[in-house]
């Protein structure tokens, strides 16, 4: 895969935000239920009441890599509120102006049974659903183990793909309207299916004066092509 910077952020965006609702500090630990977040084909997910990290509740859901090719990114749970939403996942806690939020990053807990490591990824969108802005953590998350991963809206190591051009990443982070996370597709996975994925503590992070860092452009973003 091939990466290279791109610019992302300007004040004139920041500024143009648009009125939806802002989200604040806010943690999903499913401890009162699945929140109505779904799998991969909008179903509901499976609650389990004990055994996630911290030894509480968390969620699961079934995942078919069979139609899949390599580094394809694969929805597995869908934290989506809005117009288009089924439902409003988690009361819409994930939806908002992450900008005026001074929101830096997402983050949560995953465990995965396939034979290998996994890249996880978060896609945020607006509240159409299009366009949407995909972060790759980059790290892996080795199988069997429950392991946090950091989604870093300020860049980093973490690759980002903009659906459409570079300003697509301020149209999404000043609206999001839905949060989706999911893997990689590796040769562990690429063509198979009868893989389970479990998920909690999904939070995002807002940080002190980070909404005047970002829409001063201070913001970079990385993009990938396959």
């Amino acid at each position: 895969m091939n990466r290279f910077a791109i610019a992302a952020c300007g004040i004139a965006a920041f500024a143009a935000a648009t009125q939806a609702q802002v989200v604040n500090g806010f943690t999903e630990d499913f401890n009162s239920g699945t929140a109505a977040w779904l799998d991969n084909i909008f179903a509901p997910v499976i609650g389990v009441s004990s055994g996630g990290p911290d030894g509480s509740a968390y969620i699961s859901a079934g995942a078919d890599f069979s139609n899949s090719g390599l580094d394809d990114t694969v929805v597995l749970f869908r934290g989506e509120a809005g117009p288009t939403a089924p439902v409003d996942a988690s009361g819409g806690g994930f939806v908002g102006d992450y900008f005026a939020a001074g929101i830096t990053e997402l983050t949560f807990s995953v465990r995965h049974d396939a034979a290998a490591p996994v890249q996880f990824f978060t896609r945020f969108a607006t509240p159409n659903r299009f366009p949407g802005t995909i972060i790759i953590d980059a790290g892996v998350v080795n199988p069997n183990q429950w392991t946090d991963v950091t989604i870093s809206i300020l860049g980093g190591p973490d690759i980002v793909i903009n659906e459409g051009p570079p300003s697509v990443f301020n149209q999404v982070f000043s609206d999001v309207g839905l949060v989706q996370i999911g893997a990689v597709v590796n040769g562990a996975l690429a063509g198979q299916s009868g893989f389970t994925f479990d998920l909690d503590n999904v939070r995002v992070t807002p940080t002190p004066g980070a909404a005047v860092l970002l829409g001063f452009g201070a913001l970079a973003a990385r993009r990938r092509r396959a």
